[in-house]
C-alpha cells in the first residue's frame, strides 16, 4: 500500500518536446499523459489504444465520464446552464483512473495482447491476400 501511495506521489519531468508516442507530435500541445516508465501518450490517442480493450463496464464508464466533463465545459462556456451532477474533479480524477491504469506499450496492456494474431480471423479478405498459391 505504501509502494502506490509513493507511485502516486512521483513526479515526472517532461521535455517540452517530448512526443506522443502514437501520433508522433509534440505532447503539450493538447491534454497527456506520462508514464513511469516516460512514455507519453495525448489523451485522444490514449484512448484510441485502449478503449478495444476495455471491458464493456469500462467502456460505458469512460463514456458517461466524458459525458460529464462536456456538460462541465458546456456549464463553463454559457452554453448550457445548471449545476453538474458530480464535481469536475471527480470526474478527471475516475477518467485518469481508467485511461491512465498502465503503460499501454510496457505495461498489462502489452503483455495481455502478446499472444493476439495480427490479423483478426474476421478479416477474411486480408487473410486470402496472404495466401501463397
Amino acid at each position: 500500500k505504501e509502494d502506490l501511495k509513493q507511485a502516486e506521489e512521483r513526479c515526472i519531468a517532461v521535455e517540452q518536446d517530448q512526443i506522443c508516442e502514437i501520433c508522433g507530435s509534440l505532447a503539450m500541445r493538447e491534454r497527456f499523459y506520462v508514464f513511469a516508465c516516460r512514455h507519453c501518450f495525448h489523451e485522444a490517442c490514449l484512448r484510441a489504444l485502449i478503449l478495444p480493450t476495455l471491458s464493456t463496464v469500462d467502456s460505458e464508464r469512460l463514456f458517461a465520464l466524458e459525458a460529464a466533463r462536456l456538460e462541465h465545459q458546456a456549464i463553463a462556456a454559457g452554453a448550457a446552464s445548471g449545476a453538474p451532477s458530480v464535481g469536475l474533479a471527480e470526474v478527471e480524477y475516475e477518467l485518469d483512473g481508467i485511461l491512465a491504469d498502465d503503460c499501454p506499450l510496457c505495461g498489462r496492456l502489452m503483455i495481455q495482447t502478446i499472444a493476439r494474431p495480427f490479423i483478426d480471423p474476421h478479416e477474411d479478405a486480408e487473410i486470402e491476400s496472404w495466401a501463397i498459391e
